[in-house]
């Protein structure tokens, strides 16, 4: 690296004897910072083609050579240089306290961003420019002095000591890893990137999001019915998202530097870039260039390597046709290359906004309506592209209504209330053609004396813009208007859960509820196969509202409603209260339904968790018998158990010594299901599991799956959502009572 020589193009020429000079000769003796180690042990140099100098020149005498020689001159506040003509004394010179000064990186390839994780030898940046990070080593930071010169040539003042860490913002040069360099970088592979070259910024120099306006007037739009405090936003006026000079300031100084300067015929990047780096840049040449630039790869020995990116000027005096097939020939991924959308600034009229979005304020209390007015921030992320609405406040509610009325009336009952928010929602029985069927309808009112299990009546509302069934006019009714009991009726049955209500058929659980499916586009297409569960044998025959409903072991009939039978059905629609859902093992009181003999309804809960559970496995599967053996520590605990009794699953997805639980009745085993069918594995448990949602299908959402939790129907009845021995731990906080 000593004895390289290189040359430097000047800015400015300069007369020697009446002979222009443009050029002069550049040894790596005098490069700023001089050299560093590499890890390998190979030595490098802080400077590249590219970038820009700050010397003196000086000529020879003994070879009358042109070179570079190193200035006392300190680079000033934005670069304004005292460019003095004085000739130097070269008798006087202290060579000591002179060098060559980097006053700017080559912007091509040079990219900046916020570092997030800094180790022993290495680290990782988010890049502002793109959803990427890049990988660096400690030994790419600039020397001090070198970080001083660029900075005051850029015009930053920076006063503290700066420091590579977390949150540091950085300007670096990006490229692809040696090892995804060679091996060619694939559309769609993830991207291997490293930084070089690490220049400090002080904090707030890197744009990572931009304010697009302040204060903008709007109308709510549209509210989100799944979503609560969500929704669309229409804004007074138009407003144009960030330019691409903005979000790509490097690609486009390039592009610039060529279009304003017709000596530059070329510019070369330095390292090879990712395809995506690629595409910003050919895209911005071709949306910049105005037909004067093209952009291909260099020629590369390396077929697997697309090499590095040229940028060249239109030779004019060739053909546009001739031109265009070269280009065609000599660049065959521009082909394939898919044109980036959004060089141009957008024009945003209609934003999504979420709670997140709103004041603090207004976070709580009634969400925001169709028709209220607001005022705004906008502002968009460099990283993303994406536009955001920030600080919304409320500053008129539309007075408007936005429900058409019905002539269609209800009853029922509250089963979920928010004082502070204002709305919850109301489970009535509606009756149609098909039969009758409970519903959950929401509702807002101001009337803060609605709790949570008040019998009411209502009217039927349509939000205008959907079909969304909302309650409206709620008067509270007595106690017992509705003919709700309190009790259970005196000849009520008790029985356990054996298995609560899905939408997931029991064939269908290993495969995620999926069926097999055709071909995307195609309804002749064949089935597709492959599948670890093609071969497993599926009971067509049976009907689909089998696989949904609610199991129940009948343990006392007092006046024999169901002779003869033990295990019962029923469905969510059966409950008094949505809100008391009963959950496997819960022993519950009912009666028996109208129109199917082994249907029951007006459950109620009597006692949580009152069934005797035993967890186990089953061995020796034949047929319909199997021996289940349970986990006993004191003794082996044998039944002889039938294939009816499982419920979880099909018989056919059972597993020799698979682990089971069975609820125990009467010295025998009912309801066996699969473990995997009732907990998800655990680390924070002392059990090592916790309980699995029961995901079910909510048609009035269009099918989306939702997850319900006991956590989200809050904590049970007499506790604060911990029962008395959920943990063995002891709180030195702990106040026993004196007997």
């Amino acid at each position: 690296v000593k004895n390289m020589v290189g040359s430097v193009r000047l800015t400015e020429s300069l007369s020697d004897e009446g002979n222009e000079i443009k050029e002069v000769v550049f040894h790596s003796a005098d490069s700023p910072g001089g050299t560093f180690n590499i890890r390998d042990g190979n030595v490098g140099l802080w400077v590249r083609e590219g970038d820009t100098l700050l010397f003196d020149v000086v000529k020879q005498t003994f070879d009358g050579s042109i070179c570079v020689y190193p200035t006392k001159q300190e680079v000033q506040m934005e670069d304004k240089l005292n460019r003095s003509s004085s000739k130097l004394d070269l008798d006087t010179m202290l060579v000591e306290s002179r060098s060559v000064k980097l006053i700017s990186c080559n912007p091509a390839g040079r990219s900046e961003g916020t570092v997030n994780v800094v180790k022993d030898q290495f680290g990782f940046v988010h890049c502002a420019e793109r959803s990427v990070d890049s990988y660096f080593r400690l030994y790419e930071l600039l020397p001090d002095k070198l970080q001083q010169d660029l900075r005051g040539a850029m015009g930053i003042p920076c006063k503290e000591k700066l420091e590579l860490a977390d949150g540091a913002e950085i300007q670096f040069d990006l490229s692809l890893q040696n090892k995804q360099a060679k091996s060619g970088n694939k559309q769609g592979e993830k991207e291997q990137l490293k930084g070089q070259r690490l220049l400090l910024l002080p904090p707030g120099t890197v744009l990572n999001t931009k304010v697009i306006a302040e204060g903008v007037k709007g109308v709510v739009q549209k509210e989100d019915p799944k979503q609560p405090y969500s929704g669309m936003i229409e804004l007074e006026d138009e407003q144009e998202t960030m330019a691409v000079e903005e979000r790509h300031p490097f690609v486009y100084q390039v592009v610039q530097s060529m279009l304003e300067n017709n000596n530059i015929s070329s510019i070369v990047y330095p390292e090879i870039q990712s395809i995506k780096e690629d595409d910003i840049v050919m895209d911005m040449v071709e949306a910049l260039g105005q037909g004067k630039l093209t952009c291909s790869y260099l020629p590369t020995s390396d077929p697997s390597s697309h090499g590095r990116l040229i940028i060249q000027r239109v030779d004019t005096s060739i053909p546009c046709d001739e031109t265009e097939t070269g280009d065609a020939n000599n660049d065959d991924s521009k082909k394939k290359r898919k044109k980036r959308k959004g060089l141009k600034p957008k024009q945003v009229k209609t934003l999504r906004y979420d709670k997140h979005c709103l004041m603090k304020e207004f976070q709580d209390g009634f969400p925001p309506s169709e028709g209220d007015s607001i005022i705004c921030n906008i502002v968009q992320s460099r990283r993303t592209g994406m536009v955001q609405l920030t600080n919304i406040k409320i500053v008129e509610r539309n007075q408007e209504p936005n429900i058409e009325e019905t002539e269609e009336t209800g009853k029922g009952v509250v089963t979920d209330f928010t004082p502070g928010r204002q709305f919850g929602f109301v489970s009535f029985i509606v009756e149609n053609e098909k039969g009758s069927k409970r519903e959950n309808v929401f509702f807002n009112t101001k009337d803060n004396k609605v709790r949570k299990g008040d019998e009411v009546q209502f009217r039927i509302g349509i939000k205008k813009g959907g079909n969304k069934r909302v309650a409206i006019e709620l008067k509270v009714l007595p106690k017992g208007s509705l003919g709700i009991a309190t009790m259970a009726a005196k000849d009520a049955c008790h029985g356990y859960v054996l298995l609560e209500p899905s939408h997931t058929s029991l064939e269908d659980r290993d495969s995620g509820g999926r069926s097999p499916m055709r071909m995307r586009g195609n309804s002749h297409s064949p089935l597709r196969s492959g599948g670890r569960w093609d071969n497993v044998a599926r009971d067509n025959s049976k009907k689909e509202s089998d696989a949904v409903e609610g199991q129940v072991l009948l343990t006392k009939d007092p006046s024999g409603m169901f002779q003869g039978q033990s295990i019962l059905k029923y469905k969510n629609s059966d409950l008094v209260l949505l809100s008391d859902t009963p959950r496997r093992g819960d022993l519950i009181s009912f009666v028996k339904g109208v129109k199917i003999s082994h249907r029951v309804k007006d459950i109620r809960m009597v006692t949580k968790n009152a069934a005797t559970l035993l967890r186990g496995r089953l061995s020796g599967i034949d047929g319909d018998k199997a021996t289940f053996i349970g986990d006993s520590e004191n003794e082996e605990q044998k039944y002889a158990v039938t294939m009816q009794d499982v419920v979880s699953c099909d018989k056919s997805l059972l597993k020799e010594l698979e682990p089971v639980e069975a609820l125990v009745y009467d010295e025998k085993l009912y309801g066996i299901c699969r473990t995997k069918d009732l907990f998800l594995e655990s680390k924070i448990t002392s059990s090592g599991t916790r309980p699995k949602l029961n995901l079910t299908v909510r048609k009035g959402l269009g099918g989306k799956i939702q997850a319900q939790s006991m956590m989200a129907k809050g904590p049970d009845k007499g506790t604060n959502g911990f029962k008395k021995g959920w943990t063995t731990r002891v709180s030195k906080y702990n106040t026993e009572e004196n007997e």
